[in-house]
């Protein structure tokens, strides 16, 4: 009848309407939890590309430091393919620091290598112009410069207050500094801003303290470092807005980042009521970075079942078929998640017990060996100072070093990044009780894709024991030797058939040098052969 019609009618919409509010439910959920995964991988991808960038300055930097002397053929050898390679990368340049009464001399210096040059500054009306007399010169000398992009040889940085004021902070701490954002040249509409990274050169004095011989320099467009970070993800319409949260509110803005599939204006306003934005805060040199991500209309979810909430209410009858599939799909999603993340913590696990149970040590440094990315617990056996104080203070290890070994142990490092293969290396370490123990190492260079050392890796074992007991059977033996050849007796050694070996002293007709291999039975009667 009609009212069992209804009564079925009424079930099967309050039925479809509750799945439908129940599936709609999860599926929204899994698309927030899609997004934070995004977020993240963004996050990631972003931080490493300015990472990436920021390494070619520690290299530069690392360049300055360990050759004598650098010309502007082997400037360019070394920046020119960093800066075609890494987009981003406007230039990187060698900043000498110049005294006023240098001035003349280092413009004719300069002069030899890049014909007419001087040192430059900004005037407002005549654009470049022959820098004024102050106490204190910061001029570009050399400069790797990207295409498209205007080089600044001669220009006087230090007249720039925000590069200035990164200078002195980088000069104090002796590390990487960065300066707020900087208006980049040529761009109007929509503004683009860039960064200066600079890392001090320092140089001994003749009384051991160190001072500042100039700056390793580089400059970088947000915007490029951002799209090629970008660039190699898929594009599922999330856009990040980078922030310098090191600076005033009114300055922190550094780039909006529009996703590929955003058909709008990328610098629309930001924070809409109702957006799902996730922030995040990472280091870049001596300032702390922020990101922001957002969905963009646009944004494309990897969820299959998306329109299953309107196919449930339109057919209800495929409810259960619907929601099972679903359900089961989403169980063996996560049994796979489950198992992926047991078989890390077994790796991990397992790679802890093996570096912590060990007596070797097992380490892990960056290129520039500024810090211990990890270093096991043989370590402290052998140096007896704890890892946390290592990881606080990475100077300790080269400082446990005998003095001797020191420079041994310096030129090994820098040729493993010049040759592919490992490198071993033997020195002695000096403990704090003053004790002594030998320690053979072996380093290992590794590579990114572009064939570039980023990490070295090694391990390290204590062979003291093995070194003293080389050495005491070294005495042993020439102590042994000594008593044999000073002996007044005659001593000789043979073997099985009667063959001598050695013969302490020459006999009437056998000298001791040509006894080796001399039957010994010439020298006794024959009757006393056979015996």
């Amino acid at each position: 009848n009609n009212f069992s019609i209804g009564v079925v009618a009424l079930l099967g919409v309050i039925g479809s309407i509750t799945a439908f509010s129940h599936l709609y439910q999860q599926i929204e959920s899994r698309r927030l939890i899609e997004f934070e995964w995004l977020t993240l991988e963004r996050h990631r991808a972003l931080q490493r590309g300015v990472e990436r960038g920021l390494e070619a300055v520690t290299t530069l930097h690392a360049l300055f430091l360990t050759a004598d002397e650098i010309s502007v053929g082997d400037f360019h050898l070394f920046g020119d393919p960093v800066v075609a390679r890494i987009p981003g990368i406007q230039s990187l340049a060698w900043v000498p620091r110049v005294g006023h009464r240098q001035r003349v001399a280092f413009e004719a210096m300069a002069g030899r290598e890049a014909p007419n040059f001087e040192i430059l500054e900004s005037s407002l009306d005549k654009g470049k112009v022959r820098a004024s007399e102050r106490e204190l010169y910061f001029p570009v000398l050399y400069e790797s410069v990207a295409a498209g992009v205007d080089p600044n040889v001669g220009f006087d940085v230090g007249t720039l207050p925000e590069v200035r004021e990164a200078m002195e902070r980088a000069g104090e701490s002796g590390h990487l500094a960065l300066t707020g954002r900087l208006l980049l040249p040529g761009v109007e509409k929509p503004p683009r801003y860039g960064v200066l990274a600079v890392f001090p050169i320092e140089i001994a004095r003749a009384d051991r303290s160190t001072e500042v011989a100039g700056y390793a320099m580089g400059s970088f467009d947000i915007a490029k470092l951002a799209e090629a970070a970008m660039a190699v993800l898929e594009p599922r319409g999330v856009e990040l807005l980078i922030q310098d949260e090191s600076s005033p509110p009114e300055q922190r803005f550094l780039d909006v980042h529009s996703s590929r599939l955003h058909l709008g204006d990328p610098l629309r306003e930001w924070g809409h009521p109702g957006d799902l934005q996730i922030k995040k805060e990472f280091p870049v040199a001596d300032r702390i970075w922020s990101v922001t991500s957002a969905m963009v209309p646009e944004y494309r979810s990897g969820e299959a079942f998306a329109q299953g909430p309107w196919l449930v209410l339109v057919g209800g009858i495929l409810l259960t078929a619907i929601l099972s599939s679903y359900l089961y799909a989403n169980r063996q999603s996560l049994l796979v998640r489950l198992r992926m993340e047991t078989e890390l913590r077994e790796r991990e696990e397992m790679f802890s017990q093996m570096t912590e149970t060990v007596n070797e040590v097992f380490w892990a440094v960056p290129v520039d060996r500024s810090r211990f990315l990890y270093i096991s617990y043989g370590f402290e056996r052998i140096w007896r100072i704890p890892r946390q104080e290592l990881y606080a203070h990475p100077e300790l290890f080269f400082k446990g070093l005998h003095p001797e070994d020191r420079d041994g142990y310096e030129a090994a490092m820098r040729q493993l990044q010049k040759y592919p293969g490992p490198m071993e290396i033997d020195y002695r370490v000096v403990r704090r009780d003053g004790s002594l123990r030998w320690v053979h190492d072996s380093a290992f260079p590794v590579r990114d894709a572009y064939g570039w050392v980023y990490r070295i890796v090694g391990f390290a074992e204590d062979v003291t024991e093995k070194v003293l007991v080389e050495q005491a059977l070294r005495e042993s033996e020439q102590k042994l030797r000594a008593l044999f050849n000073q002996s007044p007796d005659i001593l000789m050694t043979v073997d099985a058939e009667g063959r001598i070996l050695m013969l302490n002293r020459s006999l009437p007709g056998l000298s001791a040098e040509r006894a080796a291999g001399q039957d010994s039975r010439r020298l006794f009667p024959p009757e006393l052969w056979d015996w």
